[in-house]
């Protein structure tokens, strides 16, 4: 069992609203067809979400009937990315099963739980690849929050132990000096001093909460990556029990 979490700027321009590039899905998709393990695939929200939450405040939950409106904007646009990434998916051979988010997942306070298992069990059990994405979901406290496709990776992972994680993002991995600047870091330890910087939209924490959850996940035991989604050789690498020739491994 693998679980792959797709970034949404691997797929999207998050500069852009409502962006699109279907291309890396595409050859991802082939090459998870001709490996043919189980999956469960989870996507975040890119230049569909971010922005639409970002107008609507929806960072730190919903206080007034407005935000409610960017709650029903941010779901709806979040399910249309889904679609499209499923419809490419099944072109290639890889079957999905979409599992609406709020429908497994409640928040306290931002912080995910995995309240409804069943969906993604039984999908996995039938032999259909679960598709999540990060989403706006109930909150016990502040109404509605965001949580990340990164939290519901690391809730996933937990429910789940698969042998490996993979989290597909724009660039080959974590560097020493922010996105793409400075050296690849091929291994990663909490304590580990990177820069981090841009100017994109991303209300889930960005590549810190990114790291968090993967080093959470780590550390129970499953080996962790972070990759190019455009990188197939590394990705087939790891898939295969090979160190890859790029990616970033999280060291417990």
């Amino acid at each position: 069992m693998i679980i792959i979490k797709i970034g949404g700027s691997a797929i999207t321009d998050k500069s852009r609203p409502l962006s699109l590039d279907l291309e890396p899905v595409r050859g991802l998709a082939r090459l998870l067809r001709r490996l043919g393990e189980g999956l469960v695939l989870i996507h975040g929200g890119g230049s569909f979400a971010h922005p639409i939450a970002k107008a609507y405040g929806l960072g730190g939950g919903t206080r007034d009937e407005h935000q409610l409106i960017g709650v029903s904007l941010t779901t709806a646009a979040l399910e249309a990315l889904n679609q499209a990434l499923t419809i490419e998916l099944a072109r290639e051979g890889v079957a999905t099963y979409y599992i609406r988010t709020g429908d497994v997942f409640q928040a306290r306070r931002g912080q995910a739980s995995l309240a409804n298992p069943g969906p993604i069990l039984d999908a996995v059990k039938r032999g259909v690849a679960p598709m999540l994405h990060g989403d706006v979901v109930m909150d016990s406290e502040l109404g509605f929050s965001i949580i990340s496709g990164d939290a519901i990776a690391e809730e996933v992972t937990r429910l789940l132990r698969p042998r490996l994680v993979l989290f597909l993002m724009d660039v080959e991995g974590v560097y020493s000096e922010g996105a793409g600047r400075g050296a690849l870091m091929r291994r990663l330890r909490r304590g580990d001093l990177i820069g981090v910087g841009g100017d994109t939209i991303d209300v889930t924490g960005g590549l810190m909460g990114k790291l968090r959850h993967a080093w959470n996940i780590a550390e129970m035991g499953t080996r962790t990556f972070m990759c190019s989604i455009k990188d197939l050789e590394s990705i087939e690498a790891i898939i295969g029990g090979n160190d890859p020739p790029r990616c970033t491994e999280l060291i417990p």
